[in-house]
């Protein structure tokens, strides 16, 4: 619509209040992101030969973000005093136990 902006982003709240944000990008696609972040910090140190991985941040602060990019470059060596900073006790480990079929 008219008022769905690239810059803005909404919300959709399920019955148990949860929030996922719903934002436009430059091509009109419509993206709905789960509420809580991802962390897959046990998981990834379990990943042989991973060399490289890719952030998606929405709407992280600037030190959010300098927090993150910090952990994923230790190693996801976080302290128990990060992951609360950052995640605030809420996260996910998505879709990764689900597996492909």
């Amino acid at each position: 619509c008219g008022n769905c902006r690239e810059s803005r982003i909404f919300y959709l709240q399920d019955e148990q209040g949860g929030r996922f944000p719903v934002r436009r990008d430059a091509n009109g696609i419509t993206h709905i992101y789960n509420g809580d972040k991802l962390l897959l910090k046990a998981e990834l140190r379990d990943l042989d030969g991973l060399a490289k991985i890719r952030l998606s941040l929405l709407d992280e602060s600037p030190d959010e973000v300098a927090a993150v990019i910090e952990g994923y470059r230790c190693n996801l060596k976080w302290d128990e005093e990060k992951i609360e900073q950052y995640y605030h006790g809420r996260y996910t480990k998505g879709n990764y136990h689900r597996g492909v079929k």
